[in-house]
């Protein structure tokens, strides 16, 4: 979480002060807990919908093996949900953005994992991920989080990728991809580095005007022992979102679909009688008709039981018996800090929620840290205003 003030000096330059606080861990980098305070002082350069950062930045992590000041250089475009409109005129002109949300499987072959330096051996190992994509009439912005399930239970990255639109029909779209990110855990890399790159070419194989089916072919590189070439497949949700009208009034919109967004940010617990760990994360709504619901979650340990890498992307889903009672159950990813090392780090869980505003989950874990686990959320719901093509 970030808390901070920005002073603007002109009509492109500004002042940021701000202070953080997160969880993580991994890589050797924290030898107990995994919280992380810290602070940031810069100068923006802002033109349009991009921004151009330079300053310091100072971190200290609960280990004590990460802390000091360091630069920060930092590039950001924004993306507008709902691009404003200078007349009532224009109302219906707006064209939709669109969007898209991924979730997907990855069975991969990778090669000189810990161990096997001289990179003979060949291994097999799957992920699990999510993406969320943005297009233009030729060229895909994605950026994707995956985790590891066997093998090196604890191993995940961050990746985005950029893509050229080959070919774009009714029912079937392709396109070539280069990757660029990070990743690493579960011993996969070793002490030699995160960095990810890669090419790649996608294929969305149309159902309807909202769902289609992806198919994927990476190969990935990094700057340690690893490398591994993999197949992705997974099923993608469309969203597009219409402009309004104006930048003082509630935006038109033509559609025939809205997207309603709950986030809830929270606190969750994992308590035995050999001692408790806590995670800051949160949920994200995907679907909902009547009393049921789907949404994904992710958790990150900060404070307990020396578990600073753990961390957790679930699955679940939810049905509301009241509007204060509702049945749970996850299924995911959860690894690191000891938890599922080089195992198998399928999780799952089944509980209880009270509450509406704010809501209090009791869960039993399957290969979790615990048995038990009590989560403190925060719903903040939203919406989005969504257009089938």
């Amino acid at each position: 979480g970030h808390l901070g003030v920005q002073h603007r000096l002109s009509s492109r330059l500004s002042l940021r002060a701000e202070a953080l606080g997160s969880a993580g861990g991994g890589g050797y980098a924290q030898d107990g807990d995994g919280w992380v305070v810290g602070s940031t002082a810069s100068l923006l350069y802002a033109a349009r919908n991009q921004r151009i950062e330079a300053g310091v930045t100072y971190h200290y992590a609960s280990g004590g093996m990460i802390g000091g000041f360091s630069p920060v250089i930092g590039w950001t475009k924004s993306v507008e949900f709902l691009k404003a409109k200078s007349s009532v005129e224009h109302a219906h002109s707006g064209s939709p953005m669109p969007i898209d949300f991924c979730l997907s499987g990855q069975w991969n072959l990778g090669k000189r994992p810990f161990g096997n330096q001289d990179g003979s051996k060949v291994f097999p190992f799957f992920l699990v991920g999510s993406t969320i994509g943005f297009e233009s009439n030729r060229i895909q912005h994605r950026f994707s989080l995956n985790a590891a399930v066997d093998t090196f239970g604890g191993y995940m990255n961050v990746i985005n990728s950029m893509g050229f639109l080959m070919l774009n029909s009714k029912w079937i779209s392709l396109s070539p991809e280069v990757y660029l990110g990070a990743g690493g855990g579960g011993r996969a890399l070793f002490l030699k580095g995160g960095l990810h790159y890669g090419v790649g070419v996608v294929s969305d194989f149309n159902v309807s005007d909202l769902y289609a089916f992806r198919v994927s072919l990476q190969k990935m590189h990094t700057n340690g022992p690893w490398s591994y070439t993999g197949v992705q497949l997974g099923l993608r949700k469309k969203v597009s979102v219409l402009s309004g009208n104006s930048v003082n009034s509630r935006p038109t919109v033509i559609t025939n679909s809205t997207e309603r967004i709950i986030l809830s940010p929270g606190i969750k617990v994992h308590l035995s009688d050999l001692g408790s760990v806590l995670s800051i994360g949160g949920e994200l709504n995907l679907f909902q008709k009547q009393n049921f619901d789907v949404f994904a979650s992710t958790w990150w340990a900060a404070v307990g039981g020396n578990r600073g890498a753990y961390a957790e992307g679930l699955m679940g889903m939810r049905w509301w018996l009241s509007k204060n009672l509702a049945m749970k159950s996850s299924i995911g990813v959860g690894a690191g800090g000891g938890v599922n090392h080089l195992d198998d780090a399928t999780i799952g869980s089944l509980g209880v929620i009270f509450g509406q505003s704010t809501t209090l989950s009791l869960e039993f874990w399957r290969k979790a840290p615990t048995l038990f686990s009590a989560t403190l959320n925060v719903p903040i719901e939203f919406s989005l205003a969504g257009f089938r093509e």
